[in-house]
């Protein structure tokens, strides 16, 4: 499963510097900088606005929206890609893009997993799946970097002090 996290917090005098934006902000960046690379420079630019306007996003999203290929559930402000949409966009994708992506794709999850304190207990528990996708990925790709070995590291975290520590390992 796929989920975009979509949570604008209220600002309170200037630059909002929330844990939760803060973390918006980086996954915005490296899914700004990775369209950049692979996508329209009209994606990469919608993407840079997002942030300054959290409606964009909102309506770049509607056509997919209508089709039902993305679906928003607006308590959690999140989105999912249908799964049958995620296989169509990977069977269309050359090898060296899928493994583009799947570097991509850990990339994002990397920078939205929190460390493992209170506060953020339940973005790290949605985040887990994502993080599970990722190992995957890692394998299958042979990929990694130092900044997944802290993803992977910041999910151990948490595992442990919730006490999963079958699921830590």
């Amino acid at each position: 499963m796929v989920t975009l996290v979509v949570s604008p917090a209220p600002r309170t005098g200037g630059i909002d510097t929330s844990p939760g934006v803060m973390i918006r902000r980086r996954c915005l960046s490296v899914a700004s900088r990775s369209a950049s690379h692979a996508l329209s420079p009209a994606l990469s630019a919608a993407l840079a606005n997002v942030d300054d306007d959290p409606l964009v996003l909102n309506e770049m999203l509607v056509p997919l929206r209508q089709f039902s290929q993305i679906s928003r559930y607006i308590e959690s402000r999140t989105y999912s890609i249908h799964r049958l949409m995620q296989a169509v966009l990977q069977a269309g994708m050359t090898e060296a893009e899928r493994r583009l992506w799947a570097n991509y794709t850990i990339q994002a999850v990397s920078c939205a997993f929190p460390p493992a304190e209170f506060h953020f207990w339940n973005l790290c528990e949605g985040l887990l799946p994502h993080v599970q996708a990722c190992a995957e990925l890692v394998e299958q790709w042979e990929l990694g970097s130092g900044e997944t070995a802290q993803m992977f590291h910041r999910a151990g975290d948490y595992l442990h002090r919730r006490v999963r520590w079958d699921e830590a390992e």
